[in-house]
Formats: structure tokens, sequence, C-alpha cells
């Protein structure tokens, strides 16, 4: 079963390593469970709200206080 996994874990590490090795490093953004999210970096998935129930995906920023390469996915309560 690790055999099959191992090439997606190395490469997710490499990727990681690599948003953390730039200057300045970029950055990942996590919506926190029952609190407000910012809709300049986040998509609502299934239904429209303003409060986070799951963080589907994690918003991709080139730096802090840059622009947002990709934004990530949120499911509302």
């Amino acid at each position: 079963m690790f055999a099959k996994v191992e090439p997606y874990i190395d490469a997710v590490v490499e990727l990681c390593w690599l948003m953390r090795t730039q200057t300045p490093p970029m950055l990942l953004v996590f919506a926190e469970r029952k609190k407000a999210f910012d809709k300049t970096l986040f998509r609502c998935m299934g239904h429209s709200g303003d409060m986070a129930d799951l963080c589907v995906w994690p918003a991709v920023i080139l730096h802090d206080g840059g622009p947002v390469v990709m934004k990530g996915h949120v499911l509302p309560l």
C-alpha cells in the first residue's frame, strides 16, 4: 500500500519545501472552523455562507501581504 502513495508523498513534501524556501516564502492560509472566512481568499463549495464548517483546501498566497495565487475552498455552515 505504501509503495502506491510514496510518489505522491514525495511530491507533496518537495512542493511544500520549495514554497517555504522562496524569498519571501509562499503561504498556505486555512479557514478556521465556525469562524468567518475571507471571501477574497476562499470559494464556497455546495452552498453559500459566511462561516466555515470545513476548510477543504487552503488558499495559496505568493508572500505575506501578497497576491492570491490560488483561492482555497470552504464548505460553509
